[in-house]
């Protein structure tokens, strides 16, 4: 039997290319032939693109970007297994929907109503009502434009089963489609360190060994405190998404900075959870840059796992390195064994699979 992924595909973002290698060997324990199908990226007018690379030349990082792209092409070489055919939504009713038995919609954003990402086959509109799955997808905002409401509505129908990575999104799925709807954790945390340490490689560069990780996908508005907590704690700063010998770096080298971190800045999920996963303290901000508000998947994060919240307003700053990871990873052993429950439920019921 062959399983097919629907998520993001373009885009050199780690949380994003990580998650789809979680699904992708989750999926691996049922079926042997797992894919995942290529998104067509969106066409933009050429203006577009020629002040887009306008604008990367000037910041002096385009060739630092272009690096970077490699590598993350050389991470899905070696790591991700596509489809030979990609999909489009003006085009996916020519999709040969019958070359896969079940068809997997997540995780990531891939609902969210205000990102131009998210089209209809996201929702697996082009495929067999009993061959749809939604596995931990997220909706990514705190209520769907009243624009969108039928429409989502239409796109939720069809699904046995519905699940959401966050509770806010699974209250909105469950008003949109009248059903009942499962908060499952991101794929990414069904896996422990030693799973993720085969992905991870040592970037071609010096580092000391005593570092804080700063990653920080909006604006840093914390720069000066996190430059005080180090100076203090005698920390040299690697500034991931700021400094060009950082900024070319794939998903294999992001694994590896966390997981020799003393200690980590973000403002990204998935930063906080391969912090988690590899047992490193980290301090969460605000991100900077944008209107919408996404805390739902951090405050859900939390409450699933039993984690006080980490900004530095609350940060206890005469222990600011001690986290109680074996009460996480007991909630965490739970939280895998719902995820699972739910999966297989999807599988049996939809079509009378047994593994």
């Amino acid at each position: 039997m062959k399983v097919a992924i629907l998520t993001f595909t373009y885009g050199d973002n780690y949380g994003q290319r990580l998650q789809n290698l979680a699904v992708q060997e989750i999926l691996h324990s049922y079926f042997e032939d797992v894919y995942t199908i290529k998104q067509t990226p969106l066409e933009y007018p050429i203006g577009f693109n020629i002040k887009k690379n306008v604008k990367q030349l000037l910041s002096g990082n385009y060739c630092c970007l272009l690096k970077r792209h490699q590598n993350f092409l050389r991470f899905d070489e070696k790591y991700i297994r596509y489809y030979d055919i990609p999909i489009a939504e003006k085009t996916a009713s020519s999709f040969p929907e019958k070359d896969f038995d079940y068809y997997i919609a997540g995780s990531d954003q891939i609902w969210s109503p205000y990102s131009e990402d998210v089209n209809s086959t996201l929702f697996l509109q082009f495929a067999s009502p009993d061959k749809r799955i939604a596995l931990s997808p997220s909706i990514a905002a705190e209520e769907v434009p009243t624009n969108k409401v039928e429409l989502y509505k239409k796109y939720l129908t069809g699904f046995r089963y519905l699940s959401s990575r966050e509770y806010t999104g699974s209250q909105l799925i469950s008003m949109l489609s009248g059903k009942k709807v499962e908060t499952l954790i991101d794929p990414t945390l069904m896996f422990d360190a030693d799973f993720w340490d085969k992905y991870e490689k040592k970037p071609d560069i010096e580092l000391q060994d005593d570092y804080a990780l700063i990653y920080m996908l909006g604006s840093n508005q914390e720069n000066e405190k996190i430059k005080s907590f180090c100076s203090t704690h005698k920390l040299k700063m690697v500034n991931l998404m700021k400094e060009k010998k950082y900024l070319t770096l794939g998903p294999d080298a992001f694994i590896y900075l966390i997981h020799n971190a003393k200690i980590v800045f973000t403002d990204s999920y998935h930063g906080i959870i391969f912090s988690i996963l590899h047992r490193k303290p980290f301090v969460v901000s605000n991100r900077g840059g944008t209107s919408l508000n996404m805390n739902s998947r951090f405050q859900t994060l939390y409450c699933k796992l039993g984690i006080r919240s980490r900004s530095f307003s609350q940060l206890d700053t005469s222990a600011p390195f001690e986290i109680n990871f074996e009460g996480i990873f007991e909630k965490l052993r739970d939280e895998r064994a719902i995820f699972r429950e739910y999966l297989e439920r999807c599988l049996v019921e939809e079509k009378g699979y047994d593994n």
